[in-house]
């Protein structure tokens, strides 16, 4: 499954952010996509850490970002570590005190055992 990337580790990225527009919708788009445009280039710091109910870093395989074209697959939208969660997280493992209370609580994905890729 391709989606928006998934919080699978703790990192800084810090990088220059080029040429963009912002719809109105708040959507971000290419340099000449229609909207308001900044042309200038800034540096951008982003903070990005791990979703725990997936797991320790040895379920995830194969980190590539298909979009900007290496291994740091991170989820700038949320929606891919959301669905990543639905279909694999982890069971009983009484984090958020919801499902199995008897077995000490937590909740599970659909395929708690599986192995998540890492991409977007």
């Amino acid at each position: 499954m391709l989606d928006t990337g998934i919080a699978f580790t703790n990192v800084t990225l810090d990088f220059r952010a080029g040429a963009f527009t912002v719809d109105s919708g708040g959507d971000i788009g290419p340099p000449f996509g229609i909207g308001t445009r900044y042309r200038r280039s800034a540096r951008c710091v982003c903070l990005f850490v791990a979703a725990t109910e997936l797991g320790p870093s040895s379920r995830f395989v194969a980190p590539w970002d298909f979009i900007w074209d290496d291994a740091t697959p991170v989820d700038l939208d949320g929606h891919g570590t959301h669905v990543s969660g639905t279909i694999g997280q982890l069971t009983n493992n009484a984090s958020n005190g919801a499902g199995d209370t008897g077995n000490g609580g937590g909740t599970a994905g659909v395929a708690f055992n599986v192995k998540l890729m890492r991409s977007r």
